[in-house]
């Protein structure tokens, strides 16, 4: 019945579902430790730079096997794939549970990592292989806001709802756990690999060694690699610490989840509004360098805000932050010496590298910490870095 119903056109868009279902949980269990860093803190004994390592934990284990995924998904194929990683997102959210020190909390952490690049790369490729021309367009602006929904969950009601109900974080993380692996279940049983994708994979096999090379000497990719570094930096770091950071400024649990779940949603909004409205520009490097601009202002308001105007500052930080790393795929993508035939290795090359950044955010904060006893010096380098970033977008070819 289900092989008859992959046939049908309108079965692309259970598809898209499902994937929106699947980010949504990756989202939801990435974001589920930050609102709870203070609880687990003190009962573990962890110093900030310790807890900086562990939330770190994951883009460093992505960093280590993107590459080898990538392949393993072609090999066997996206269905299975993309449910062995949920399957991995809620190992990792089980593990957590039953973590007593800091190596235990980190190995459970890195797991997540070990499910990520699945995600990450298997979604962006099944959209592709079950839909085409304008639909493409869409379908990924829709499926990829399960992220940003999956993160504000998190991050606004694990403190405020979650772990009441659950009455421990330890139970907390479990119930995370229990729904990623239901997620992963309803994926596998409704998920379809499109008949397209073997001729899919067979392109990709013949030629991914040699335009991997020609990413790596392309300068413009560069560029837009080490702007998305930063990004990635910056990002990690922020969702990482905000909750503790609104804490430490007198705020409650609640409060500091709520708020720090704000700049999430604006970001869904800004990655929608902006990427349209670029597409209709003959340029997207101005928008680029606004975005830029007012994100590392908005960074340093935010460390140095409080009440209302706070409020104000996480919207529209949200909002440009979070238009920023999809604007610059997007610019990857329309380059003229990349295009669709290189855009696999660009894109790898381009996560790989800013996964780095992404472990390192995280850990930069807590270090910091630790040595000063404030955040504000993190906000002031992550200003100050994403200001930096205007020079390689200026010089920047686009070349469309």
């Amino acid at each position: 019945m289900f092989d008859e119903m992959s046939t049908k056109p309108t079965y692309r868009w259970v598809i898209l579902g499902l994937g929106w279902l699947v980010y949504f949980s990756f989202g939801m269990v990435s974001s589920s430790l930050p609102p709870l860093v203070s609880t687990i803190r003190e009962e573990l004994d962890l110093t900030f730079s310790q807890f900086g390592a562990v939330l770190g934990a994951w883009p460093l284990t992505y960093i280590a096997v993107a590459y080898v995924e990538g392949m393993l998904i072609d090999r066997f194929g996206i269905r299975k794939s993309v449910a062995l990683a949920g399957l991995l997102l809620s190992l990792s959210a089980f593990l957590r549970s039953l973590a007593w020190d800091y190596v235990t909390l980190f190995i459970a952490v890195a797991v997540f990592g070990l499910g990520g690049p699945m995600v990450s790369i298997g979604l962006p490729k099944s959209i592709a292989v079950w839909f085409s021309g304008r639909e493409r367009g869409t379908a990924t602006g829709i499926y990829i806001t399960g992220l940003a929904v999956g993160s504000s969950f998190a991050l606004a009601v694990t403190s405020s709802l979650v772990s009441h109900l659950a009455g421990s974080w330890r139970n907390t993380f479990l119930a995370y756990s229990i729904g990623a692996v239901l997620v992963a279940g309803l994926w596998y049983v409704l998920g379809r690999d499109s008949p397209d994708i073997a001729d899919t994979n067979e392109a990709v096999n013949r030629t991914s060694k040699d335009v991997f090379r020609e990413a790596l000497r392309n300068r413009n990719v560069w560029l837009v690699v080490i702007v998305g570094f930063a990004g990635f930096m910056t990002n990690h770091g922020l969702r990482s610490w905000l909750p503790t950071v609104f804490e430490l400024q007198s705020m409650t649990s609640v409060e500091a989840g709520v708020l720090a779940s704000v700049p999430m949603l604006a970001g869904m909004l800004g990655s929608i509004c902006i990427n349209r409205v670029s597409a209709q520009l003959t340029s997207r490097k101005p928008v680029l360098l606004a975005l830029l601009a007012t994100t590392g202002v908005g960074i340093l308001l935010m460390g140095t805000s409080s009440g209302p105007v706070l409020w104000a500052i996480a919207i529209v930080y949200g909002f440009c932050s979070g238009a920023l790393l999809p604007l610059l795929m997007l610019v990857l993508m329309d380059m003229r010496d990349v295009g669709k035939e290189h855009m696999a290795a660009a894109g790898g090359l381009y996560f790989t590298v800013g996964e780095i950044g992404g472990f390192g955010g995280p850990s930069i904060m807590g270090y910091i910490n630790d040595r000063t006893g404030s955040f504000l010096p993190s906000f002031v380098v992550f200003s100050i870095l994403t200001e930096m970033m205007l020079i390689p977008t200026f010089i920047l070819e686009e070349r469309r």
